[in-house]
C-alpha cells in the first residue's frame, strides 16, 4: 500500500534526495543520520537501528512519559538526551526544531490490543500520536524515514490506522505495513507485531509474489526480507537454553520462583511451560509475573529435565483433583482472619457482596494474601516437582534482541517493573531488519 508523492519537495528535501543519489559513490561518504525515538520506552528502537546494517547515524532525542523506562533507557544508552516530557501538542515548529531525517515510534498499543477495550482514536493514550499526524504536514522540513511499531489489530482501526495512511500520503511518504512475528528470524519467542515504514525518498518495492491484504495492505510474508537482509540463516540460538541467564536468574530467585502456595493460588492451565530444549515461548506482555498469567508469556521448567509435558499432564490432573480441597481449606483460613480483622459492619459488607470501598477492598485483599502465606497445613503442590520460575527481565530482553551488555539498574528498576517494561517493547532483530529495508535506498543494487 504505497502512496504518490503529491506534494512539492522543498530545497532541504532536494538536497537530501542528492545526497542519496551519490551515497552509494565511493568518493561520497553516507551522511549519518538522525534520530529521534518517541514513545522510547527502555531503547528498544534506539538498539535496532544501531544493530541494523544500515544504521549508521545518532539518536539525538528520546521522548517517554515512564521514568522507570527512560531510566533505563539512559543506564544503557547514556549519550543519548531522554526526555519526559509529553510529546502531545508538540508544535510542528517544535518538530522541525528538532532537525531529524528519521523518526522511529511505539505509541501506546493499549487502544488497539486485544486484551483492552479497543477504544483506538477514543482512547486518550492515541491523542499525543494524532496530534504528531496533526503536524507532520505543517511541518518545513518533515522526516524522510518513518518507521512504527505497535499491536497486530492497529490496522484494523479504521480512524487512527486510516489517518496516518492518509496523513503520509499527503506529505509525499511511501509506505507498506507489516505482520512481523520474530519467530520468523529463528528466535524462540513468539511476539507477531504490526509495523508500519515509510520514506519519501523512493517506493518501498516488494516481490511481486507478495500480494498486501485488500483491506488493510498488510503484509504477512516476510520470508523474502530475512532472506535479502538476513541471509545466511538465524543468527540466533535456536532454543530457550541460549538465553538462560544463571547470574541474574540466581540474584532474582526470589522474585522468579513459583513457591508452592503460589502453584495453588493460580490455576495450572494458565500457564504455559517450556523447557531449555524448547524453540518456542509465548509472548511476554506487561502483565508477565502478576496474578494473571494467562497469556502473558511462559514460564520455565528448570528441574528435573527428565519430566516432560506427558508427565505435566498427568500432574496438572492431579492438582486440579486436588485443587478445590485446598481452596477449601484457604476461604476457611481466610474467613477466620476476616472475622478476627474486621469490624461486624465491615464484615457484613463482605459477606453480602456490598461494594466495599478502596480502603476496606485493600485492607480485605491483604488479609487474604497473608492467609494463603501463613496457612500452617498447604499440602505439596503436584507442580512443585518441575521446578517452574519465571523469566528474568534479562533474559526476556535477550528473547526480545536486545544486546548481551543490556542491563537493568536494579537500584532502580525492581524484577516487577523489568517484566513490565520489557513486556512493553518490542523486538530489536525484527526492527533492525525493517531499518535495514526502510534504508535501502542508500545502497548500491
Amino acid at each position: 500500500m504505497s502512496t504518490s508523492n503529491s506534494n512539492s519537495i522543498s530545497d532541504r528535501d532536494s538536497d537530501s534526495l542528492k545526497l542519496t543519489d551519490t551515497a552509494c559513490d565511493d568518493r561520497q561518504p553516507q551522511a549519518a543520520h538522525t534520530i529521534v525515538e518517541f514513545y522510547s520506552g527502555i531503547g528498544g528502537l534506539a538498539h535496532a537501528f544501531h544493530s541494523s546494517s544500515s544504521g549508521r547515524g545518532r539518536v539525538i532525542q528520546a521522548f517517554d512519559v515512564n521514568e522507570n523506562a527512560n531510566a533505563v533507557h539512559r543506564h544503557n544508552l547514556p549519550g543519548t538526551p531522554v526526555s519526559s516530557s509529553s510529546i502531545l501538542g508538540l508544535t510542528a515548529t517544535e518538530l522541525d526544531d528538532l532537525a531529524a531525517d528519521i523518526w522511529l515510534l511505539s505509541p501506546p498499543c493499549q487502544p488497539f490490543s486485544r486484551q483492552g477495550h479497543r477504544k483506538g482514536a477514543e482512547d486518550a493514550r492515541t491523542l499525543s500520536f494524532l496530534s504528531m499526524l496533526d503536524a507532520l504536514p505543517e511541518m518545513r522540513h518533515p522526516p524522510v524515514y518513518i518507521l512504527l511499531e505497535n499491536v497486530l489489530g492497529f490496522e484494523r482501526d479504521e480512524v487512527t490506522y486510516t489517518r496516518l495512511l492518509k496523513t503520509l500520503g499527503q506529505c509525499g511518504f511511501h509506505s507498506r505495513s507489516f505482520a512481523f512475528n520474530s519467530l520468523a528470524l529463528g528466535i524462540p519467542n513468539s511476539r507477531p507485531r504490526f509495523f508500519l515504514v515509510a520514506r519519501r525518498s523512493s517506493p518501498l518495492p516488494v516481490p511481486a509474489s507478495v500480494v498486501p491484504a485488500v483491506s488493510s495492505g498488510l503484509i504477512s510474508d516476510v520470508s523474502w526480507l530475512v532472506e535479502k537482509y538476513r541471509p545466511g540463516g538465524s543468527q540466533f540460538p535456536p532454543t530457550l537454553q541460549g538465553y538462560i541467564n544463571e547470574t541474574a536468574s540466581a540474584r532474582r530467585s526470589a522474585d522468579l520462583v513459583l513457591s508452592n502456595r503460589h502453584l495453588w493460588r493460580v490455576p495450572a492451565q494458565t500457564y504455559d511451560p517450556v523447557w531449555p530444549h524448547d524453540a518456542r515461548s509465548c509472548c511476554f506482555t506487561k502483565a508477565y509475573g502478576t496474578g494473571r498469567p494467562q497469556g502473558s508469556g511462559s514460564v520455565l521448567v528448570t528441574t528435573p529435565l527428565s519430566l516432560n509435558r506427558d508427565d505435566w499432564a498427568r500432574a496438572c490432573q492431579v492438582y486440579l483433583a486436588q485443587r478445590p480441597k485446598v481452596h477449601e481449606y484457604i476461604d476457611s483460613e481466610v474467613a477466620a482472619a476476616l472475622a478476627r480483622e474486621l469490624s461486624p459492619a465491615q464484615l457484613d459488607k463482605v459477606n453480602q457482596g456490598k461494594p466495599l470501598g478502596g480502603k476496606l477492598t485493600r485492607m480485605v485483599d491483604e488479609i487474604r494474601s497473608r492467609a494463603w502465606a501463613e496457612a500452617p497445613h498447604v499440602p505439596e503442590c503436584p507442580l512443585l516437582k518441575f521446578g517452574l520460575r519465571f523469566f528474568a527481565p534479562e533474559e526476556m530482553a535477550a528473547l526480545h534482541g536486545f544486546p548481551s551488555g543490556f542491563e537493568f539498574p536494579e537500584e532502580l528498576v525492581s524484577c516487577k517493573q523489568g517484566w513490565k517494561l520489557v513486556g512493553n517493547s518490542l523486538n530489536v532483530a525484527v526492527v533492525s531488519v525493517l531499518v535495514d529495508y526502510l534504508l535501502d535506498d542508500q545502497k548500491c543494487e
